[in-house]
């Protein structure tokens, strides 16, 4: 009696542990369904970095302005040197240029323009034009440049250039003492001071101006009284 009574309740609970079952396994297959249709995320690679060259400076407004400028003054350089004006070239590297250019590009023209002065005075030397050579002379010394600067290429020293200086003045000195002992005082007056032109500091020049100009009104005051 009791095994009939186990055998009706195993009958009786079959079944719904067969629906259970099968519930469960829907699950687990829903499950696998949705995994198996998700795609897996894509791998992302991120480039190296590209290396960049040096970027050229950009040209400024004022770049451009400071390079047509220098341009503008090579080029009046040339013409000046071209036609040997030399003392007009070095007013220019005097004035609007540094005298030691070699670093923005004018040491040629600087160089010529010293050695132009000085053969130009050299010449008017060998012709005694003492006053020329003289300007000449003052005009290379005045922008010699300065002891750090190379002069290999420069045709005198400094030294010689103030001692070819000196020399243009002695002789302008005694063309005039020449001319003030002959009487003529205001012709002397005018030799003597083409010297202070070239050679401003040359104290035995200014002290013969001095004594002809007194002596000079002297005599107007005597000629005055007769």
């Amino acid at each position: 009696m009791r095994r009939k009574f186990l055998l009706l309740v195993l009958l009786l609970t079959l079944p719904l542990g067969l629906v259970s079952c099968g519930f469960i396994e829907e699950k687990i297959n829903t499950v696998k369904g949705k995994l198996g249709q998700q795609q897996p995320a894509p791998i992302v690679q991120t480039p190296p970095p590209v290396k960049q060259g040096p970027t050229a400076p950009s040209k400024t407004p004022e770049t451009i302005d400071n390079a047509g400028q220098l341009l503008a003054q090579k080029r009046q350089l040339d013409h000046l040197l071209a036609t040997e004006k030399y003392l007009e070239a070095l007013e220019i590297f005097r004035q609007e240029l540094n005298q030691e250019q070699g670093g923005e590009g004018f040491a040629k023209e600087y160089r010529d323009a010293l050695n132009g002065a000085i053969t130009k005075g050299n010449s008017f030397l060998s012709e005694k034009a003492y006053e020329q050579a003289g300007i000449y002379y003052r005009a290379a010394l005045d922008n010699y440049p300065s002891n750090n600067s190379p002069t290999a290429e420069i045709i005198l020293s400094s030294s010689e250039l103030t001692a070819q200086v000196d020399f243009c003045s002695e002789r302008l000195m005694e063309k005039g003492l020449q001319t003030y002992r002959g009487g003529q005082l205001q012709e002397a007056i005018d030799k003597w001071q083409t010297i202070l032109v070239f050679n401003p500091k040359h104290k035995a020049s200014r002290n013969a101006i001095q004594t002809a100009n007194t002596q000079l009104s002297n005599l107007e005051k005597f000629n005055q009284q007769e």
